[in-house]
């Protein structure tokens, strides 16, 4: 997991960066959809979620039986209380599928 915040002009963003293992434990092939997940960094009322990217992978992803793939986040958060937002401090990160929680972490 890798946390950046950028400043530009006068526009704040607090970028996250992290690998997410995917493993299909059935034999049967299963379709991942990415824009199915859902991806919540607790802010403390600072910033709005601005974009999910999941890099240049194709959508949807076919995953065979018994096998791995991995999918690359990259979030960003607009920051409009720049003064109150603490980058360096661990907040709560959840990692939902299809509105179903599949990671929660502290970050």
């Amino acid at each position: 997991m890798k946390k950046t915040k950028k400043t530009s002009n006068e526009v704040t963003t607090f970028v996250l960066e992290a690998k997410l293992f995917i493993t299909n434990k059935s034999s049967n092939t299963e379709t991942i959809d990415p824009d199915a997940f859902m991806v919540n960094y607790n802010t403390e009322g600072c910033g709005l979620l601005y974009s999910i990217d999941y890099g240049d992978i194709e959508k949807p992803i076919i995953l065979e039986g018994k096998a791995t793939t991995s999918i690359n986040f990259v979030v960003t958060y607009l920051i409009q209380d720049v003064e109150n937002f603490n980058d360096n401090k661990k907040q709560t990160l959840q990692i939902s599928y299809i509105n179903n929680p599949i990671i929660t972490c502290l970050v």
